[in-house]
């Protein structure tokens, strides 16, 4: 059986179903979750301007920059996040519902041995640098090259 597209798709939609599962009862939306996920690990190396702009960037937020500039005045409304950083409340609802995502995750993954979990995380990681690379050529107007590419690996 060949990886396609459509399984790579239907896997991301029963995720983002599961994960908001579990954010809905904490009255957070996977997309709050993510850019406060971004402000604890990416805080120190972007500027609150270079989230939003990462954030904007990550297609399957769905999010343009007024997007961006919503989310996080709805984070600051609900008191999680301030300039940027999250505010104390913020840590520790971060660190609750990260529990949260965490327990689902282990369960989520359970069955699967540690060779099978690396083995998807490369070829994930794979697929998403060579969609970037097949992206740029399109955006350069090179899509005869992304064409050749396709016929090449197929065959």
């Amino acid at each position: 059986m060949t990886l396609t597209g459509q399984d790579i798709g239907e896997a991301q939609g029963a995720l983002s179903a599961l994960f908001e599962g579990v954010l809905q009862p904490h009255g957070m939306t996977g997309n709050e979750f993510i850019a406060m996920r971004v402000i604890v690990t990416r805080g120190g190396e972007l500027s609150p301007e270079g989230m939003r702009d990462f954030l904007a960037s990550q297609r399957q937020l769905h999010l343009d920059r007024a997007g961006t500039d919503a989310l996080f005045g709805s984070l600051e409304a609900k008191g999680l996040v301030r300039n940027g950083s999250l505010t104390g409340h913020g840590e520790q609802e971060f660190a609750r519902i990260s529990r949260s995502v965490g327990g689902l995750t282990s369960r989520l993954f359970t069955g699967f041995d540690a060779g099978e979990l690396t083995v998807a995380h490369d070829v994930l990681r794979r697929v998403i640098d060579r969609a970037g690379v097949l992206r740029g050529e399109l955006s350069a107007g090179d899509g005869l090259a992304v064409h050749a590419v396709v016929q090449d690996e197929e065959g």
